[in-house]
């Protein structure tokens, strides 16, 4: 089956290669977006500037990835272009920009799509999981929780089925 796989926050690109390698369709395509210049405020313990790749975009082979550079709000008319057209497919975002502004910003432009889609945050304790909370109140969506690892009692990666409001 046809995917549309978008991943906010790529750095070295492990994930996106690892999707792209188990989804053997032709029509799928992968769609990663990153500054690859690192983070562009401290995290946590993680300072500005880490992930930083010096601007260098994974290299791959597969033709059905393809990298968007730059910062997600200057960034996301190239990767919509990619991406709107690939509606047809089902729909996986991979949340692992880190950051509240960088995954709310992101929650809010998937959700123009209005369609339904599963979702993976791979940092859910925190920051993402205040910007999925936040969108969700802002945007009156519905989620479905499918899957979580924990660390200590708190959820770490979440897999879940994010359903926006139909207007």
């Amino acid at each position: 089956m046809p995917i549309t796989y978008v991943e906010f926050g790529v750095w070295k690109g492990e994930s996106i290669k690892y999707f792209a390698y188990h989804n053997k369709n032709n029509k799928s395509i992968f769609v990663g977006l990153d500054s690859f210049e690192g983070l562009p405020e401290d995290w946590g313990l993680m300072l500005k500037g880490t992930f930083d790749t010096k601007g260098a975009i994974p290299d791959v082979s597969d033709n059905r990835i393809n990298f968007v550079k730059g910062w997600f709000q200057e960034s996301w008319s190239n990767a919509n272009l990619l991406i709107a057209d690939t509606m047809d497919n089902d729909l996986f975002i991979h949340y692992d920009a880190d950051l509240y502004s960088s995954t709310l910003f992101a929650l809010t432009k998937i959700d123009s799509y209005h369609k339904k889609y599963y979702a993976l945050f791979d940092e859910f304790c925190g920051h993402e999981s205040r910007a999925l909370y936040d969108y969700l109140k802002a945007y009156n969506a519905k989620i479905e929780f499918i899957a979580k690892t924990e660390n200590m009692g708190y959820p770490n990666q979440l897999l879940c089925r994010i359903s926006p409001k139909v207007t």
